[in-house]
């Protein structure tokens, strides 16, 4: 196993009820011969609840 720093890049931000939200995620390793993705997300369907 080895540490290695992560970056996490989010794109296509979308109006959601008076909010931009990504749509597009992703997550990659930073290695010295250059970012390596391990996820790439995207959000098709959003539900969400305020609570107080």
């Amino acid at each position: 196993m080895l540490m290695l720093p992560w970056e996490c890049a989010l794109s296509d931000y979308r109006p959601q009820d008076g909010m931009l939200i990504p749509m597009v995620g992703e997550a990659a390793w930073v290695r010295r011969e250059g970012r390596k993705a391990y996820f790439v997300g995207n959000l098709q369907k959003l539900r969400y609840e305020f609570l107080p």
